[in-house]
Formats: C-alpha cells, structure tokens, sequence
C-alpha cells in the first residue's frame, strides 16, 4: 500500500472519567443517530489519551443524546 503522511488530528474530548481502581474511559456525546465516522473518532480520541497516560488500561464510549442510540 502507499506510504501515508503523518497528519494532525485537532479534536475535543467531551469528558475523561478516571475509575477509582484504575483505568479511565473516553467519553464521546453525540446528538441524533450514529455516524459511521463516530467509532473512528472515538477511536482516535482513545489512542491520543493512550498516549498521554501511557500503562492506564483505556476505553471509549459512544452516548447518544437519543437514548434510543445509545452505545455503552
């Protein structure tokens, strides 16, 4: 495959919960239905805050504001 650049991502992290035993989960808010494009952003939001508390078991999740969505 072709070699791809190195980029900047610029994003917003809508909230970072520390567990009290450990780990942390990146959460994501999202209005109206979910978006192929939400997982990626999430992931990424993941890795970046992976790579700033390095060791720190971390997740992500996806809250639709549209209970009927939501994905946790």
């Amino acid at each position: 495959g072709a070699a791809r650049e190195p980029g900047v991502v610029r994003g917003s992290i809508d909230c970072f919960a520390q567990r009290p035993y450990g780990g942390a989960t990146v959460v994501e808010l999202k209005p109206g239905r979910p978006q192929r494009w939400h997982q990626t952003q999430i992931d990424l939001y993941v890795r970046a805050a992976r790579g700033l508390l390095p060791g720190v078991a971390m997740d992500g999740r996806l809250i639709y504001l549209d209970a009927e969505h939501s994905a946790v």
